[in-house]
């Protein structure tokens, strides 16, 4: 029997089913907060594989994320943070692509207010968080490193 992921192969010893794995498994710090906040949900998201809706919030928060840590990176391997132009064509570019992968739970207030402005509102919010930081805080910051993994035993 095939398996997909890190599971190897199953062995049935005494009654009991042994997984064995090509690696090791791991827990994100992700992965723990949603543990340690919701068992239920952390089931649902991990185990069963059932997707959450995402939100707006969700999405301009991983949008500014993902900006800031391109521009650090960059500082990181060049010396030189990209320019606020660059930094808000990222953040247009990558809130517009997580937009089309997400699914959205819209608020009441939001439905009421409609789909396109609370697009276009969240977009232009992600956009000014991202250029904030680039301005603001990204040129006083000397990063060594950006989201480093770390693995604990």
């Amino acid at each position: 029997m095939e398996f997909k992921g890190i599971v190897k192969h199953l062995v049935f010893e005494r009654g009991k089913v042994m997984i064995e794995t090509k690696e090791k498994p791991h827990l994100s710090v992700s992965q723990i907060n949603r543990l340690a906040s919701c068992g239920i949900q952390y089931k649902f998201m991990y185990v069963d594989k059932i997707r959450m809706l995402s939100s707006f919030n969700l999405l301009v928060g991983k949008t500014v994320d993902k900006t800031v840590n391109i521009n650090l990176t960059n500082k990181i391997e060049t010396g030189e943070l990209l320019s606020v132009e660059e930094v808000k064509s990222i953040a247009k570019q990558s809130f517009l692509i997580g937009y089309e992968k997400s699914e959205i739970a819209l608020t009441d207030e939001e439905q009421k207010e409609g789909i396109d402005k609370v697009r276009g509102k969240n977009l232009d919010k992600a956009v000014t968080l991202a250029a904030l930081h680039a301005a603001e805080v990204a040129p006083k910051i000397s990063p060594k490193s950006v989201q480093e993994k770390r693995v604990i035993e």
